[in-house]
């Protein structure tokens, strides 16, 4: 099982209540980083979004229904990419 700081993430979202979004960095310590975090999230609680963010401008979208904001970013651009995130949530 993931252990670190994506494992505690997914420990609080077994225990609920769900969040509205979960928006984390693509590269984190630990076990997992940021898109395995996602997609785990995206197969056990598939009504979560995942918003990723990252310094890296050359980081490849692993899968074309998350987004990852690249930083540095403004306010009007985290707003933007928090409103799109509910349209990545499968079906």
């Amino acid at each position: 099982m993931p252990c670190g700081i994506g494992r505690e993430a997914i420990e609080r979202l077994e225990t609920g209540p769900l969040p509205n979004l979960v928006f984390t960095d693509a590269l984190m310590p630990g076990a997992l980083n940021g898109f395995e975090l996602a997609n785990i999230i995206r197969a056990r609680f598939s009504s979560v979004p995942v918003l990723l963010t990252s310094s890296y401008n050359d980081i490849p979208a692993h899968d074309t229904r998350l987004t990852v904001l690249s930083k540095p970013f403004d306010l009007a651009t985290l707003g933007q990419a928090v409103r799109r995130a509910p349209d990545t949530v499968r079906d």
